[in-house]
């Protein structure tokens, strides 16, 4: 009987791990904090703009993202500054943040997350945006 209730035990703990561990997978990982932009590649050009010509950040809390970019536009000095805040959802593979934020408005796409370990984290967002595909990279230290 004692090996009949410990293999049940066992069992139920196997399955509650396992539940788990599907629930946070399906969410994908957890991206609160700042993240620090590494470069932009607006258009998809094949061409990423990075600093110092590319700087900002997406601050992740809960469920709402702030967001602030300053992009060189030709011809210097002129920079392109978009800040604001949104909500976002994420799944396992999809990003989407809704914002009233000029040239970001509301964005879908898919993410790259690669975790760093004690190095920084690397996100990587290929979006759609405001009619245009870009490429967004930003990191977590």
């Amino acid at each position: 009987m004692t090996k009949r209730m410990l293999g049940l035990v066992a069992m139920a703990v196997i399955v509650a791990a396992c539940s788990s561990s599907s629930t946070d997978e399906s969410k994908g990982p957890d991206l609160t904090g700042t993240w620090d932009l590494a470069s932009v590649d607006i258009g998809n050009t094949g061409q990423p703009i990075p600093p110092p010509a590319a700087t900002g950040q997406f601050i992740f809390s809960g469920n709402t993202v702030d967001i602030t970019l300053n992009i060189a536009s030709p011809p210097a000095p002129q920079v392109v500054a978009v800040s604001g805040t949104g909500t976002y959802t994420q799944t396992a593979t999809k990003l989407n943040i809704n914002s009233g934020i000029p040239l970001i408005g509301q964005a879908i796409g898919t993410y790259d997350f690669v975790d760093g370990g004690a190095a920084a984290d690397t996100l990587t967002v290929d979006m759609l945006s405001s009619g245009q595909h870009t490429t967004v990279v930003v990191v977590r230290p």
